[in-house]
């Protein structure tokens, strides 16, 4: 797998002991932040904002829009970047095989390959949790996909969640108002898609840097993906952000090339496991 230039030697080693990860969040001492810093710039600065904050109060509306407005710039921005990333990485990768030859792309081909069937093995299992409480799986399938479509086009299992609401209760006949309590809540909590894909990659870094993992380094591992999920479960990017902070837990810098392009050619695919996950937990409630 090819990675960017870093001065870090290929392949890490974690081993860290929970009494070292206590107290790296321990200062050395509870009087060096005031020694360093004047506390009375900071309490000063402190109780300004305390003031404004509480003085906000008649500006709520504003401040709303305001922050309404921010929220759908960036989310403009990311979508625009998002939807351009695929183009670069594969023009970026089209450069590396150019470079270094196809010695690598067997090697590539072969985690894309494990990592489709593990996603087939996850709709195997949605597939006998539908049977099992008397969904019919063909005609489930039939009307999922269109939906699934359109929640690919719109890049946010958060965003399509009415979207989603009217589809079901529509196609699959499911109760309006049981949809409209708990679908919007499973499209943030769902982390069906996060945690195979996070953890599936995560894995593959470690094997294809000989990165040694102890234990205790191990179950961190699981920690920081379960974490990482429920940060940004149905965000565009969700991929992305999550795998360079493994990169960094890991000590593998030398990968980071490779998250990028995680994101581009699996952000999809993380956001459709999502919203399959949701329909098939609604439909089994419907059923109950």
């Amino acid at each position: 797998m090819h990675s960017c230039e870093s001065p870090y030697a290929f392949g890490g080693s974690v081993d860290r002991t929970f009494a070292d990860v206590v107290t790296s969040f321990i200062p050395p001492s509870i009087f060096e932040p005031f020694a360093a810093v004047s506390p009375i710039p900071l309490m000063a600065l402190a109780l300004l904002c305390t003031y404004a904050l509480c003085s906000s109060g008649k500006y709520f509306n504003t401040l709303r829009h305001a922050t309404m407005a921010c929220y759908t710039l960036f989310s403009r921005m990311l979508y625009i970047v998002i939807a351009a990333l695929p183009v670069f990485c594969l023009l970026a990768i089209m450069d590396v095989l150019l470079d270094s030859g196809f010695v690598n792309l067997l090697e590539i081909v072969a985690y894309f390959v494990v990592c489709g069937l593990g996603i087939l093995l996850l709709f195997a299992s949605y597939a006998v949790r539908l049977r099992v409480h008397g969904v019919r799986v063909v005609p489930f399938v039939r009307k999922l996909v269109p939906l699934v479509r359109e929640n690919i086009r719109i890049g946010s299992a958060i965003d399509a969640a009415p979207y989603n609401i009217r589809y079901c209760s529509k196609a699959f006949d499911m109760n309006r108002g049981m949809l409209n309590r708990s679908l919007p809540v499973l499209a943030e909590i769902n982390l069906d898609g996060n945690c195979f894909l996070l953890m599936f990659f995560s894995l593959a870094f470690v094997y294809a840097t000989g990165t040694e993992l102890s234990w205790f380094s191990f179950i961190g591992l699981a920690v920081l993906v379960l974490f990482l999920s429920l940060g940004a479960p149905n965000q565009p990017g969700g991929i992305l952000i999550g795998m360079l902070i493994i990169t960094m837990y890991l000590n593998t810098p030398e990968v980071v090339c490779a998250a990028i392009y995680l994101e581009a050619f699996f952000g999809i695919a993380q956001n459709a496991i999502n919203v399959i996950g949701d329909i098939v937990m609604m439909a089994i409630d419907d059923g109950k």
